[in-house]
């Protein structure tokens, strides 16, 4: 009896991604002569006491966690970048363990490129279009900018400035689609990749959509809402219908020249798993899931985004490069929006309001358990993250840091510490990978098991560092300055 029909189509399916797989790894070998950035095997001294205080988690669930991740840190693809950063004078000092070894799939916490990607986009409309702002009213639509969001507690309409803030606050899905559909993909990577090299956003997420279905975005209206107005004669139409991008701007093969991937040297990392479950037709799949076309971003890109955003004025200096967010003219009120967004915690927020243990801090900060038992109070602390989750993969993009004695003053207007400022601040970059049964898109993950209680224990650590506390006073690379 013949083969059912769809097995061939399969079986060329699965070997079209083995062939790509290799044809990545033979091109990667070929196009350079030294091998991208990746992070040392070993923990330097730093890092190695960190992650002792780690280990002393009152959390046993966090200790064995924690002691299962470093007994075997590539079955768990763990990777974790931690720069101290000095307040007062701008050093940065980093330590990196395993950084950029393998593939590791951002989920949410790559929606933070694509919000600086559509402020760059609304700068550059401003400049045509004065009037703009961030809270005008915004559809998907050639002719009308009237797009109901009930989340919008002051007139329930869809504006870039709300989009924006759920996506960061709330990791709403929904919501970084939308803002996906106003920049494009396209348009998203000519504007980062000249300042992250290795950031790939090629796709919405929950959609199930095919790489190729990604690249079309729908029509775009935006409207003056000056004196409440939605509509007449000032309205600027950037895309008066549905159009297909193109992706040859941000190719799957990273450049020569490229510092760093989001892989290293080991495109091979990114087939994942031994199967997985069909994104449209639910049905299981036997064969590595193909992330090629898939979101990704460098641990180190990660952490540069983050300093951009909490010091956009000043040019960081680390991982053998140098970024400023001057060159990009965002102006300064939607930065701090956007950080205002990364700081605050979701019962803060008035418009919209959520409530509710599904949406505390601890949730959308996972470090934060962590800090608390450590004894860093919330009101000395200072969190600005974007943390992600999906297939598997669990991630946290962070500036951690506390003030001195008594409450930090935090500027309401920029989110930015005020007064004394800082006293002691870590970027932390993380992420791990729990699949045991090596099936993805099935959601049987170890998150409550492995990878939270492992943010657990890092908080912890990173708390009794902020605190000044335990034996993390061991040598130190030469600082490396972020200059004004």
């Amino acid at each position: 009896m013949p083969p059912p029909r769809l097995a061939a189509p399969r079986a060329h399916a699965l070997c079209a991604r083995a062939l790509c797989a290799l044809a990545l790894c033979a091109a990667l070998s070929a196009a350079r002569a030294a091998p991208p950035r990746q992070g040392a095997a070993a923990p330097d001294d730093f890092l190695r006491a960190l992650l002792d205080e780690a280990g002393e988690s009152p959390n046993p669930r966090a200790q064995g966690a924690l002691r299962a991740v470093l007994a075997d840190p590539a079955r768990y693809r763990f990777q974790l970048l931690v720069t101290e950063l000095d307040p007062q004078t701008g050093a940065l000092t980093p330590h990196e363990l395993r950084v950029d070894r393998e593939y590791l799939y951002p989920a949410s916490a790559i929606k933070t490129f694509a919000s600086l990607a559509a402020l760059v986009y609304f700068k550059e409309l401003r400049e045509a279009h004065p009037w703009l702002s961030l809270s005008d009213p915004l559809g998907f639509h050639p002719t009308r900018c009237v797009q109901r969001d009930p989340t919008h507690l002051k007139h329930g309409r869809v504006t870039l400035k709300h989009e924006l803030k759920k996506t960061q606050l709330v990791s709403s899905n929904s919501a970084f689609n939308r803002v996906f559909d106003v920049v494009g993909s396209e348009r998203l990577h000519a504007a980062l990749l000249p300042l992250f090299p290795s950031v790939r956003v090629y796709h919405r997420l929950s959609t199930n959509e095919t790489h190729e279905e990604s690249l079309t975005v729908p029509p775009l209206s935006i409207c003056d809402a000056a004196g409440g107005a939605v509509s007449g004669a000032r309205r600027v139409t950037p895309r008066p219908g549905r159009v297909t991008l193109s992706d040859q701007n941000a190719p799957a093969l990273p450049a020569a020249a490229d510092p760093y991937s989001g892989f290293g040297a080991h495109p091979e990392s990114l087939q994942v798993g031994r199967a997985y479950v069909d994104f449209k037709t639910g049905r299981r799949v036997e064969g590595p899931l193909d992330f090629t076309y898939k979101n990704r971003a460098s641990l180190y890109d990660f952490q540069l985004l983050t300093a951009g955003i909490f010091a956009p004025h000043a040019t960081h200096r680390a991982f053998g490069r140098e970024l400023s967010l001057r060159a990009l003219a965002i102006p300064e009120e939607w930065l701090d929006a956007l950080r205002k967004a990364m700081t605050l915690y979701p019962r803060q927020s008035k418009n919209p309001k959520y409530s509710g243990e599904g949406l505390s801090e601890t949730r959308f900060k996972p470090l934060m358990r962590g800090l608390r038992a450590a004894g860093v109070t919330d009101e000395r602390l200072y969190y600005l993250n974007k943390a992600g989750k999906a297939l598997g993969f669990h991630l946290d993009n962070a500036l951690v840091g506390v003030g001195g004695e008594g409450a930090l003053r935090v500027d309401r207007a920029t989110s930015l510490p005020a007064g004394a400022g800082l006293r002691r601040a870590l970027y932390v970059t993380v992420g791990l990978y729990v699949n045991d049964d090596e099936v993805l898109n099935d959601d049987v993950y170890e998150y409550d098991s492995v990878s939270a209680p492992l943010l657990d224990a890092l908080g912890y650590g990173v708390g009794r560092y902020l605190q000044g506390d335990g034996a993390l006073q061991g040598p130190r690379a030469q600082p490396l300055r972020s200059s004004p």
